[in-house]
């Protein structure tokens, strides 16, 4: 049976042991292997800390192919993004990127030791490992970008995720910080987009679908040459074809009331469209005058069968009472709480002014 077909909480596991299995192999993983198995699976938090562990009880490096071979890990200094910006500039994006452009990255043994101040409530070391990867929450927000939210408000979104990393670092497990904190960041980032980016909001585990099956469905159309069918995409991401429709249905997206229509883009779009459950006007209008002519006849009749028609009917709270209830409000037996109505009633029907409006 293939890894596709067993069920979906399976197969993260099955596809970690498969990585654990080759970095016992060759020696060691890359960073952009374990980032992969991220996405692919959308791991949580303990499940990158338990992957992280079996790698490091099996002896395994873990090294970022940005930064060059595993033997050079400790010594790596060259920047993760290219940050070379004039040093005059009225962009407040290139502004940003100058400024931390210029913050030294840190070794492999500068993180463990400001991880282990860290630990000891050091607020200092705790800000030199969060400016220190600013340029990492970069690299990965400029992957996020779109002209519906701005770059800036990607990377302090990330920046987010990168102070929780930095609070949640175990340095002990053996693994560079930035590895564990690309996973924070772009989580961080997701439900970002998934709050502001949009006119409803999307839960953040609906986003990582919606991304999972983006990926899926541009894959295969390399494979085939084609667009994909749901049953297709369906089959690659081991779920029914209508559930592929509904994460689809759930990426449209929605147009905001508020968008400008017409010509001059003088309206909006809410005013011209019909809303099918609003009263008519004029049933509104015949509503409103019913009520208060109800109300009239209630105040001229006396308190007791006042109140017997307002709990029957809900006409105070809107919650209509049994005779039981009522019963035992008024401490008065069910039996004339019943005569009581009945009176009251035929008075609402014989007045005048009820009488005018049923008619024609």
């Amino acid at each position: 049976m293939s890894t596709a077909d067993l069920p979906e909480d399976i197969r993260p596991i099955t596809h970690i042991q498969d990585l654990v299995r080759i970095g016992q192999k060759r020696g060691y993983v890359t960073s952009e292997e374990i980032m992969a198995l991220v996405e692919e699976y959308d791991l949580t938090a303990k499940e990158i800390d338990d992957l992280h562990s079996q790698l490091f009880d099996q002896s395994v490096e873990i090294y970022d192919q940005s930064l060059g071979t595993p033997g050079s890990l400790d010594d790596a200094t060259e920047p993760i993004l290219d940050l070379s910006t004039p040093t005059v500039t009225h962009d407040p994006v290139q502004l940003y990127l100058h400024q931390v452009g210029t913050i030294p990255l840190l070794s492999r043994d500068e993180e463990v030791q400001l991880a282990q101040r860290v630990e000891l409530g050091d607020k200092r070391a705790k800000d030199c490992l969060i400016q220190s990867n600013l340029r990492l929450v970069i690299s990965i927000a400029k992957n996020y970008y779109t002209q519906d939210m701005e770059l800036l408000d990607l990377i302090q979104e990330g920046n987010t995720g990168l102070i929780r990393a930095v609070e949640k670092y175990d340095y002990r497990k053996g693994f560079r910080f930035s590895t564990y904190a690309a996973w924070w960041i772009k989580q961080a980032i997701t439900r970002g987009i998934a709050n502001q980016d949009r006119s409803i909001r999307i839960p953040v585990h609906m986003i990582n679908k919606i991304n999972k099956l983006i990926r899926t469905e541009r894959g295969l159309v390399q494979e085939m040459g084609r667009e994909p069918r749901d049953d297709d995409v369906a089959t690659r991401l081991g779920m029914e074809p209508h559930q592929v429709e509904q994460i689809r249905g759930v990426a449209r997206r929605t147009t905001s009331l508020e968008t400008p229509v017409g010509e001059g883009e003088d309206a909006e779009l809410g005013e011209v469209i019909e809303n099918q459950s609003a009263l008519d006007p004029a049933d509104e209008v015949a509503k409103k005058m019913a009520k208060d002519c109800l109300h009239r006849v209630l105040e001229s009749m006396d308190e007791r069968e006042r109140k017997v028609i307002e709990f029957r009917f809900g006409l105070k709270d809107e919650y209509p009472r049994t005779l039981v209830e009522v019963s035992s409000r008024l401490n008065v037996s069910r039996e004339r709480i019943r005569q009581i109505e009945a009176k009251a009633i035929e008075r609402i029907k014989a007045a005048s002014e009820i009488q005018a409006m049923r008619e024609p």
